[in-house]
């Protein structure tokens, strides 16, 4: 008996991102836990939809966002005769899609509105949302039904953060709170109102979606509701599984949840009690190719893989603790903490700067705090 294989394709202009590498890392371990392989299919070549496992399986995971590319490649892969289960892409009701996982980013919407409100937060800008994003259109179309986010209020990232930002520095008296795209966009702002003496929560409250470690950690923290990519992954490959022992005609969707994180960026307010829950082709905008997001993503990559003597060691050269002093206390060599510093600076993709620029820069971003 041959072993299953989940076969998927990720949409080419986000498989680097890490919401993407987080949903195909949780893929492959459930895929693991269900004795099943994980076979990526690059998009990009030609003949990919001519792949044997493909065709063996009838069935293609399809990780993509854009409301462009998604909807082609389920189309293709439909005249094809292999039925799409989308990860992160909501196609309505289409004929033969097979499934679809979703992030409850309305859910969410909801969740940060309805909080901003309790905090008597009721002129809220909607910062950096990507007009190509399906996940984005959901939160300002849900904004929209509930009397908010007009055309107005929303400043739409064309691909350059600071140019985003420059645009709401602008016009931010006439706003008490911001809501962000995602914790990159939040990151990036909240450098620059502090920068313009703009001040977080006291001029502005500043909420976002994600629950990155940059944005816990900046200062202050962001408020967010979280957004768990890994388990996107993971619903997709036991979705897989499990469709695989049904009717072909059979389509099952799941919504991965959001949870309210409260941090310092809304004055850590919590209100006593919050409202209870109700259960055509645009032009491309590339967020991973901004100078600003990407310097900022691979920060982040860098802190999600320090362990506890990277950020130890951070903290004290960040406090000037000498060279002998400092090996006493790791207990490790001089070449172990030089190796150490060339190590993070290349996953933060700084390796051309000076290890004080890079010090620095983390400083700046709350994580030798």
């Amino acid at each position: 008996m041959r072993q299953r294989v989940i076969c998927c394709c990720v949409e080419p202009q986000y498989r680097a991102s890490l919401w993407a590498e987080q949903t195909l890392e949780g893929l492959r371990r459930e895929a693991i836990r269900k004795k099943m392989h994980v076979l990526e299919i690059s998009p990009e070549a030609a003949d990919w939809i001519s792949c044997e496992s493909l065709r063996q399986e009838g069935m293609c995971v399809v990780i993509g966002t854009s409301v462009n590319w998604t909807p082609e490649t389920v189309g293709r892969l439909l005249a094809s005769g292999i039925q799409p289960l989308l990860v992160s892409f909501d196609a309505g009701e289409p004929g033969g899609v097979r499934g679809q996982v979703l992030m409850d980013h309305a859910g969410a919407t909801k969740k940060l509105l309805r909080y901003l409100e309790a905090c008597g937060k009721n002129r809220t800008a909607y910062f950096a949302f990507n007009p190509e994003s399906y996940a984005d259109m959901v939160k300002l179309n849900t904004a929209r039904l509930l009397g908010k986010g007009e055309a107005k209020d929303v400043f739409p990232n064309s691909g350059d953060l600071l140019a985003c930002c420059r645009a709401l520095l602008e016009r931010h008296c006439e706003y008490d709170s911001v809501l962000c795209a995602n914790d990159i966009a939040a990151v990036s702002l909240l450098r620059q109102l502090c920068r313009h003496d703009i001040r977080v929560p006291e001029d502005l409250y500043l909420a976002s979606y994600g629950n990155l470690a940059l944005g816990s950690r900046s200062g202050p923290g962001i408020t967010c509701v979280t957004l768990d990519h890994t388990e996107m992954g993971r619903q997709a490959a036991a979705l897989y599984a499990c469709l695989g022992h049904m009717p072909p005609d059979s389509t099952l969707t799941v919504r991965v949840p959001t949870r309210l994180v409260i941090r310092g960026s809304t004055a850590g307010f919590r209100p006593s009690a919050l409202p209870e829950e109700e259960t055509a082709r645009s032009e491309c905008v590339d967020f991973y190719r901004d100078p600003e997001a990407g310097e900022l993503l691979a920060m982040e990559a860098m802190l999600c893989g320090c362990d506890e003597t990277d950020m130890k060691m951070l903290s004290l050269m960040a406090k000037g603790t000498g060279s002998e002093e400092m090996q006493k206390q790791l207990f490790l060599s001089a070449s172990a903490i030089q190796y150490r510093k060339k190590q993070l600076m290349k996953t933060a993709g700084c390796s051309s700067r000076t290890w004080q620029e890079f010090l620095r820069r983390c400083t700046e971003l709350g994580i030798t705090a």
